[in-house]
């Protein structure tokens, strides 16, 4: 059995803040964990977008980025901080 999202980034704290913690969701871009802002000492989501080397790719993540920090609803979640961050291997998109 391949293992899952959760058991390659659970626990790996990204950009010296952020501890991944469960899965919340997963489609076919990104999955979206639980974790904790150890900054601000909240929950909050963060997105990890698969790595790849298809610069095509690289480009669709970055404009959901700029969409989604643009979307204001009670509906989604506010979007508060964006980047690259290495999550214990190749580069993830967060």
């Amino acid at each position: 059995m391949t293992p899952g999202p959760v058991d390659v980034a659970h626990g790996v704290v990204l950009d010296g803040r952020y501890r991944i913690e469960d899965v919340v969701g997963q489609g076919g871009m990104a999955t979206v964990y639980r974790a904790h802002d150890e900054v601000l000492g909240r929950d909050v989501a963060v997105k990890l977008f698969p790595p790849t080397p298809d610069s095509d790719e690289v480009l669709r993540h970055q404009a959901e980025t700029r969409v989604l920090s643009h979307m204001n609803h009670p509906g989604l979640v506010a979007l508060h901080d964006a980047g690259s961050a290495y999550a214990g291997g190749p580069l993830q998109q967060t």
